[in-house]
Parts: structure tokens; sequence; C-alpha cells
């Protein structure tokens, strides 16, 4: 009688102990998933306003970008009258997405958007094209 009553009491618990985590864990799903949502928004946030800083500081470089693919598809002349036209007004362009990145990085935490205003990001992304 006692061995009995030993392993009902030792299944009663075990069911018990598994019923308190199984509600445990529902209740502290939610929790999770908001963390990971918050840190998410920071990262993308960070992103963001690390995007608009370099494209803010480098973006005088499409100016010899612009010159050296314009050179390479067509001929010196063109590289320096039309690739300095087509680099300078890349380089306004990619100064002004990094401004707008840079200033609105305090509206990515309460609006999703991660898409770049100009492709490619930042003008180290040129050798992945």
């Amino acid at each position: 009688m006692k061995c009995k009553s030993l392993i009902f009491g030792m299944i009663l618990l075990t069911v018990c102990i598994a019923e308190q985590r199984a509600v445990h864990a529902q209740t502290a799903q939610p929790d999770v998933q908001a963390r990971s949502e918050s840190q998410e928004t920071l990262y993308w946030a960070g992103k963001k306003f690390m995007r608009g800083i370099t494209n803010i500081a480098t973006g005088l470089g499409e100016i010899p970008i612009k010159v050296n693919a314009k050179t390479k598809e067509q001929n010196l002349l063109a590289g320096m009258t039309t690739g300095l036209a087509e680099g300078f007004g890349w380089a306004l362009m990619r100064i002004g997405a990094g401004l707008w990145d840079t200033l609105t990085t305090p509206g990515a935490l309460f609006i999703s958007d991660e898409k770049p205003i100009i492709e490619p990001e930042t003008v180290f992304d040129y050798d992945k094209e």
C-alpha cells in the first residue's frame, strides 16, 4: 500500500511540475518575442543611422566611381565630362540620402523602414553589384 501511494505521489508530482513548466512557457513566450522585436528595431535603427553617416562622409566618392565607370564604358573624354557630371549628381543624391537617413533615425524606432533610399546602400557596395 505504501509503495502504491509513493508511486502515485511521484506521478502526481511529475504531472504538476510538467503542467507548471508548460504554463510558465506559455506566459514567458510573449516576453521573449517582445524582446527580440525591440532588439530587431534597435538593430534597424542603428543600421539606418550608420548608413546615413557613411553616405554623408563618403558621398563625394561617387565622383571618381562614375568617372572611372564612364571611362571604361566609353572613353576618357566621356569619363571626364559626362562621368564627372553624373558623379557630381550621384554625390549630391547620396549625401542627401545620408542626411535623410540620419535625421529620420528616431522615426525608425516606431516605423520599420529597412529599405535604403539609394542603391547601392553605400559607395562600398558597388563591388557587390
